[in-house]
């Protein structure tokens, strides 16, 4: 295993002073950057079933070039986090998960979020059913990508 490690700057700089934004801003960075390399492992894992959907990442280009994704592998690590991220920062809260959704697929322009927050959603469901493997559910996961081509 591999020590993780996610160097944070500031949000901004104002009269010379670093400004890290509000608690919680600080809160849901330090969550995402965290989730980053424990996605990355599946991302790698399962590459050639993501790439089947590589198509996908010309719907939204410029949204994916702006947040930093230069190529659809890129731009589904970015995805599964912020899915992720969604999923951990609502803690149970449907009402707060529907506004972080709705932000980050409308707002955003992460269009394929919805449908990865239900596949994920299935997921965390079986966890209660004692299907705790995510190895196990992780093609499933990708392949909700399905219904985001039959969208187009």
């Amino acid at each position: 295993i591999s020590d993780v490690y996610v160097c944070i700057g500031t949000k901004s700089v104002e009269s010379d002073i670093p400004i890290f934004g509000t608690d919680e801003e600080f809160k849901s960075t330090v969550v995402h950057e965290f989730i980053h390399p424990f996605i990355m492992h599946y991302c790698l894992k399962y590459r050639d079933q993501l790439e089947k959907y590589a198509a996908l990442y010309k719907k939204n280009e410029d949204v994916y070039r702006r947040n930093g994704c230069p190529d659809w592998f890129s731009a589904m690590n970015e995805l599964l986090t912020r899915t992720v991220e969604i999923r951990i920062n609502s803690n149970g809260d449907e009402e707060k998960a529907a506004k972080a959704i709705e932000d980050q697929s409308k707002n955003l322009g992460f269009s394929t979020i919805p449908v990865l927050y239900r596949a994920f959603d299935r997921y965390y469901s079986a966890i209660k059913r004692k299907e705790n493997n995510l190895d196990k559910v992780f093609p499933d996961i990708v392949q909700s990508l399905d219904e985001s081509e039959k969208n187009d």
